[in-house]
């Protein structure tokens, strides 16, 4: 069915297939330069082998403050809902389960709205932002089981997210970079969070929380190989590891949260250098409270660190700085191995069940302003 030119209240149009020509797609629902209308209480028949090209059950291209409300669009070839260069729409109670790709694709579409969708089971990612997809607001999602991640950013901005997110490799992928990526609300992850695989990319919390399901060795936010990002504003807790820095440079961690992960870290720095992680706490965290594994010329600034079992460890680093630094009921406070050439000033490492400030194999380290009391030893 096409829908054209079109201003309409729209109901009842299940069961339809065509072939739009020009299109080269097949689809059960084709909004094309349809703005204002409404679309309600369908069920979208299941669009595959009916042509030629990619296959929708539900298209919008050029249509604009459209209110689709109450749609379920799943089981199809390809994908469930496509907006195509379509904006400030709003989308309301929708399912999209089972697509052989994608369950919802925004292709250069913004200002749009998406609440209340739940979307299992998608061949490949369960939402797509691609080609300049900016400043849409998707939240309280359910999403379980994509063969990829369950949001894919390949090229949006000023997007903001939150929801359930369940079984899957990923939550969210942020593959664009130069972009900023918000949370919408409170949200919680079984498996890897958010993974940011592209350079300069700014991941705000915007005072919102991340939670895992505490059942295994992945990540809040994890960064491997790109450089120039920022995590700031927000909570992380019960992933194996809160914040993961692999092989990278020039990030920036701050005013962090990262509490109660249950398999390693609450921040974890490897081969990592040149990074700033300021105003963060990395309490009751299973191993370390912010864990510098041969990483070199970072500063940690105004940092509580308690009730790990290491709060702060350095292995194997050089002329990283550390202010400001709580470090207390944990088994060692801060504890340096095979590193040198550090500075430390403004410690505070008490209550202690081994030791407040531990050197192993380490040297030529400046220690200034130290408070190191009831501990084991200190």
């Amino acid at each position: 069915m096409c829908i054209r030119d079109s201003n309409n209240i729209i109901e009842d149009v299940s069961g339809y297939y065509g072939s739009y020509e020009g299109t080269g797609h097949t689809f059960s629902l084709y909004m094309n330069n349809v703005n204002h209308s409404m679309l309600s209480n369908n069920t979208i028949a299941s669009a595959s082998n009916k042509g030629p090209g990619s296959v929708y059950a539900l298209r919008l291209e050029n249509s604009n403050n459209n209110t689709i409300t109450d749609i379920n669009s799943s089981s199809n070839e390809h994908t469930g809902i496509f907006l195509f260069q379509s904006s400030d729409n709003i989308f309301t109670d929708i399912t999209a389960n089972s697509n052989g790709e994608v369950g919802i694709s925004l292709y250069s579409s913004s200002n749009n709205n998406i609440t209340s969708a739940v979307i299992n089971n998608s061949g490949s990612y369960g939402i797509k932002i691609t080609s300049s997809s900016d400043n849409n607001v998707l939240e309280s999602l359910t999403m379980e089981n994509s063969s990829g991640a369950h949001i894919y950013i390949g090229n949006g901005n000023n997007n903001y997210i939150n929801g359930t997110f369940d079984d899957s490799a990923v939550g969210i992928e942020i593959a664009d970079a130069n972009k900023n990526l918000y949370l919408q609300g409170d949200s919680d992850f079984k498996g890897t969070a958010i993974n940011i695989t592209a350079n300069n990319v700014t991941l705000d919390f915007a005072g919102y929380s991340i939670t895992g399901d505490g059942s295994g060795e992945d990540y809040g936010v994890y960064v491997s190989g790109y450089n120039d990002s920022t995590i700031k504003n927000g909570y992380i807790y019960d992933f194996g590891t809160g914040i993961q820095l692999k092989d990278n440079k020039n990030n920036n961690i701050t005013n962090m949260t990262s509490n109660s992960n249950n398999y390693y870290h609450g921040i974890s720095l490897y081969l990592s250098s040149n990074n700033t992680i300021q105003n963060c706490t990395t309490n009751s965290n299973a191993e370390y409270g912010i864990s510098l594994d041969s990483s070199n010329n970072n500063v940690l600034t105004n940092i509580t660190a308690n009730s790990n079992d290491y709060g702060i460890d350095l292995y194997d680093g050089s002329n990283n700085t550390l202010t400001d630094i709580t470090a207390n009921e944990n088994s060692y406070g801060i504890y340096l191995w095979t590193s040198s050439n550090n500075t430390l000033t403004g410690i505070t490492a008490n209550s202690n069940s081994a030791n407040g400030i531990y050197l192993s194999s380490s040297s030529s380290n400046n220690f200034t302003d130290i408070t190191a009391n009831l501990n084991y030893y200190g």
